[in-house]
């Protein structure tokens, strides 16, 4: 007796925008397959590049996905696990998020000093200090998580020198803010 196969096929419902970092809600249908998913990912990328982040679809409805911490045009897409292929997909503009900082101008080598901030406080935001053109780590040798409060109480490196305070969005370790501090 032969066998007759299906297309199988899925919908998705999301937000036209959402802010960069921010989590949303997905509404889909679809065959929910064993570790189908939801994906996001730049309009056009190929292969792993189209999902930079994802929520699996066993998870429920509506799926809980995380937004990119960069601004700019994304498509989410319902993936069928077994082979990866996308089996529907929608539209969505990942816009930027605003935060700004308030710091002294100037603080003694060590100090503990309190920085005013804005900002989407996402779980896992912090707010840190490192010399001036540092990249990677180094840019946050003293911090504080958003969630401890406002102002965020950060107790600055020992060495004398240019410093820079950003509030970064954990995600993608992305600064969305700075403010300079002279350390002497």
């Amino acid at each position: 007796m032969p066998i007759s196969l299906k297309p199988v096929e899925a919908s998705l419902q999301a937000p036209a925008n959402a802010p960069a970092g921010s989590t949303i809600d997905v509404a889909w249908t679809g065959p929910n397959y064993d570790e189908d998913y939801l994906g996001i990912g730049r309009i056009g990328a190929n292969g792993a590049n189209q999902w930079e982040n994802w929520a699996y679809t066993r998870d429920g409805v509506p799926a809980k996905l995380l937004i990119p911490a960069t601004p700019g045009d994304y498509v989410i897409r319902y993936f069928v696990r077994q082979d990866r292929s996308a089996i529907a997909e929608t539209a969505i503009t990942v816009t930027p998020v605003d935060a700004t900082l308030i710091a002294p101008a100037t603080a003694a080598p060590g100090a503990t000093v309190q920085i005013g901030w804005t900002g989407p406080d996402y779980a896992e935001d912090y707010i840190g200090v490192g010399p001036t053109g540092a990249t990677g780590a180094a840019q946050w040798q003293g911090w504080a998580y958003t969630r401890s409060g406002n102002p965020a109480t950060i107790t600055l490196p020992d060495t004398p020198g240019d410093y820079v305070v950003q509030y970064f969005i954990r995600q993608d370790r992305k600064s969305i803010a700075s403010a300079t501090i002279k350390i002497e």
